[in-house]
């Protein structure tokens, strides 16, 4: 989506930093389900600091994309710091303006394709980790996430009854709730 103002400067931005304008796809706006679809082919996405992506990032993230991050003063930026830690992938959390374009260069700037000595790009690289985070780390694993959580409920009910004043529960095996 986007106006024709801001595709040329994206472009233009693009070009500036020696990047193919052609790296840069803008698409229409479509339904959640097809969105997913299309996200899957992108090679990676990029949150900006002005409008951090919460939810859009999560499903992104699932849709085995990595995202550049790049946190800003609002929750919803920490949100995505929390998910890529989960994730085991602080590397494309970045800390300002200048680790943010060179990041984005660097991995803009360099073939999605198997490199010839037969080594991987660098985004496959992340695209494998972030599988691999899909399967086997908590932030995807609703069952486990559901457990842990009920467990915490049970204990905060038992102390209720037992009618101790209220504190803070502190969770001491349900580690993936936050």
């Amino acid at each position: 989506a986007g106006s024709p103002v801001s595709h040329r400067n994206l472009w233009r931005e693009f070009e500036a930093a020696g990047l193919p304008r052609e790296r840069l796809i803008f698409a229409k706006r479509v339904k959640v389900r097809q969105h997913l679809r299309r996200a899957a082919l992108c090679d990676i996405a990029v949150d900006t600091p002005e409008y951090n992506s919460g939810a859009t990032a999560a499903d992104t993230l699932y849709a085995g994309i990595p995202v550049v991050h790049f946190p800003g003063n609002k929750a919803v930026g920490r949100m995505l710091s929390a998910m890529l830690s989960s994730l085991r992938m602080p590397q494309l959390i970045v800390r300002d303006r200048e680790e943010y374009r060179k990041l984005l260069i660097a991995l803009l700037g360099e073939s999605t394709r198997r490199r010839r000595d037969g080594k991987r790009s660098k985004i496959e690289a992340l695209k494998s980790t972030l599988r691999k985070g899909i399967l086997w780390e908590p932030l995807y694993d609703v069952a486990r996430w559901v457990a842990d959580f009920e467990t915490l409920c049970r204990i905060m009910w038992d102390t209720h009854v037992a009618g101790y004043p209220v504190m803070h529960n502190v969770p001491t095996r349900p580690t993936h709730l936050f």
